[in-house]
Order: C-alpha cells, then structure tokens, then sequence
C-alpha cells in the first residue's frame, strides 16, 4: 500500500483501489504513516460495515481524508 501511495500520490491523479477490509485498514494506516496495530487490526476491522470506502485526496504536500 504504502508503495503505491508513495509512486502515484505525487501526480495528483485518481487511484481507485479495491479491496477486502484488512487492506482497506492497512491503505489507511499507510496514508496517515501510523504502524498498524497488530493486537487491535482483526477487532478494528470487525467494525467496518460491508461496504466500507474511505476517501483520500493528497495536494502534493498533504493527504487530506475522510473519516473511516
């Protein structure tokens, strides 16, 4: 995750990204640059509904994102 954010970020184009609940944590986890928390990540990730999105949008300098 953090390597796709790091090569496509910098264009200021669209990703669409599309995965299971795990990697929707992890995406996010990568954009705000905090370690996932291995004790909480599987309970985290109970919590989400099944369709979860999460909205990211990066200026060049900052992400700005929208809440889980």
């Amino acid at each position: 995750m953090r390597e796709i954010i790091d090569r496509y970020g910098p264009y200021g184009r669209t990703i669409l990204i599309v995965t299971h609940a795990p990697g929707l944590l992890a995406l996010t986890d990568a954009i705000k640059r905090t370690k996932p928390n291995i004790e909480t990540f599987y309970r985290t990730v109970a919590t989400y509904s099944t369709l979860a999105m999460y909205i990211a949008e990066y200026d060049g300098s900052k992400w700005k994102c929208s809440h889980q």
